[in-house]
């Protein structure tokens, strides 16, 4: 469950400042920013040593430690990395790849960040329904990260099949899964919208993302991850 959706507007697409619209905007991002600064501290009460900036490098390692574990399917690794209602759905795509011998999944690698991550908004709060005696509830923090990929196609034993030179295709003669292009690009540059999430109730639980927004051209992505990641978050089965 995603407390507040931050809904992202790029610096070309935001309202003028003397329009009405764009007063409007500005006075509900300045109330954001406030919302941020009490969950910040409520945050830090919680979770040792967290601080806006430190929280710039976890959340890039924790992105990019994803990106490799989807690749090469390491569903125990996930486990670690997401909620377990992102898990579900990613689970099901890698072991319906595996199940099929002849199909190849395909999946982004991970080359370099961009830009440097940007917290967005932070909150703190419990999912509706699942308040218990003394659960303390959930901290959440949205960032902006920028990265650049390749779209690789993944055996069932997780293992990267090279690619043909002459036609970019995979070399091997068995059929590409659905939802990759032989004529995609082979690098990516894709902004992503990422809500990492922490339990304030268990001592040693760390952050793991809980939902992943591609703001950028997906449409070569593969299909399968695209689908989770742009799908609205629904309350994950904890």
């Amino acid at each position: 469950y995603i407390f507040d959706e931050f809904k992202y507007v790029p610096p070309e697409k935001r309202p003028a400042v003397w329009d009405q619209g764009g007063l409007q905007w500005r006075l509900d991002q300045g109330k954001g920013v406030l919302r941020s600064g009490v969950s910040s501290g409520f945050i830090q009460k919680y979770v040792k040593g967290f601080s806006h900036r430190t929280f710039l490098r976890t959340a890039q390692d924790i992105f990019q430690e994803f990106l490799l574990a989807h690749a090469s399917g390491d569903l125990k690794a996930l486990r670690l990395l997401v909620t377990e209602g992102l898990h579900q759905g990613i689970a099901k795509e890698i072991r319906a790849a595996e199940a099929g011998s002849d199909r190849l999944r395909p999946a982004f690698a991970f080359d370099a960040f961009e830009k440097p991550a940007e917290v967005l908004q932070m909150r703190h709060g419990q999912a509706p329904g699942t308040r218990k005696p003394g659960a303390l509830g959930f901290g959440q923090v949205t960032c902006l990260l920028h990265s650049r990929r390749r779209i690789v196609h993944v055996d069932g034993r997780g293992k990267t099949v090279p690619l043909s030179p002459a036609s970019g295709a995979p070399a091997a003669d068995q059929a590409v899964g659905e939802g990759s292009d032989p004529q995609a690009p082979s690098v990516l540059r894709v902004p992503s919208l990422c809500v990492y999430e922490v339990s304030f109730s268990d001592p040693k639980s760390t952050w793991r993302l809980a939902r992943i927004e591609e703001l950028g051209d997906v449409t070569h992505a593969p299909r399968n991850l695209r689908e989770q990641e742009q799908r609205r978050s629904r309350p994950p089965v904890r």
